[in-house]
């Protein structure tokens, strides 16, 4: 892996999916490169969406917690090792 690309969002399906889509076009080798998404608590169809896309690259999702559960630093460690082998870049 030479590239990872990490893009948060919230709420913001429709965005997303021309990102991911635009990604997929790229010329750049789809196996030199994974996209980790970081979905801040969405609530509307992101995380179905983010479930059911399929890409000819990586596609990794975390999930950000709430800070408010008292389990969130434990959470999101387990969500960021979870999410890829070699990440270049935490959220």
């Amino acid at each position: 892996m030479k590239i990872s690309v990490v893009t948060p969002t919230h709420n913001k399906r429709s965005l997303l999916r021309r990102t991911l889509d635009s990604l997929g076009r790229q010329e750049f080798p789809p196996g030199d490169f994974e996209v980790v998404v970081v979905d801040d608590g969405s609530t509307d169809d992101t995380p179905g969406f983010l479930e059911d896309f399929r890409t000819p690259y990586r596609l990794e999702t975390v999930v950000q917690v709430a800070r408010a559960t008292g389990q969130q630093e434990g959470e999101r460690d387990e969500a960021r090792s979870d999410s890829t082998e070699n990440p270049n870049l935490c959220v």
